[in-house]
């Protein structure tokens, strides 16, 4: 949820042609005053379980915005889409670090229940990731 009025700055940029608040941008302060066009839409969501967007209500038409879910992979310990050795490394640089230890890094600790630990249950399920959205 945006809070303190940082949701009225996403609806002046989706209708800075016609802003709510009247305001026009001259950043260089010379007096031609040009209007922006519309920086696209801000729209919210139906309700914090569905997530849906107009184009998840309104298939057929195709139109608006389509919130898409992905799956993250838990392996994927260097965020790049797929698991291999920069992954590899991460784990490797926290294993068998405890929650509160200097080289603790709580996305490595990612067997099933997470037990605070980074050890070889870690390392079980980062194996069976291996290669995991790579190309």
């Amino acid at each position: 949820m945006l809070e303190g009025g940082a949701e009225d700055y996403l609806h002046e940029a989706a209708e800075a042609n016609e802003p709510c608040s009247g305001t026009f941008y001259d950043p260089d302060n010379d007096g031609d005053v040009v209007r922006l066009e519309s920086l696209g839409v801000h729209e919210h969501w139906d309700n914090p379980m569905d997530k849906r967007y107009s184009r998840n209500l309104f298939p057929p038409f195709g139109t608006g915005i389509e919130l898409m879910a992905l799956e993250a992979i838990s392996s994927d310990l260097y965020p790049d889409g797929c698991v291999d050795l920069r992954d590899f490394a991460v784990l490797a640089s926290a294993w068998h670090s405890r929650d509160g230890d200097e080289n603790w890094n709580r996305h490595c600790d990612i067997s099933e229940p997470n037990d605070n630990v980074i050890d070889e249950y870690d390392l079980a399920v980062f194996a069976d990731s291996w290669l995991e959205g790579v190309n």
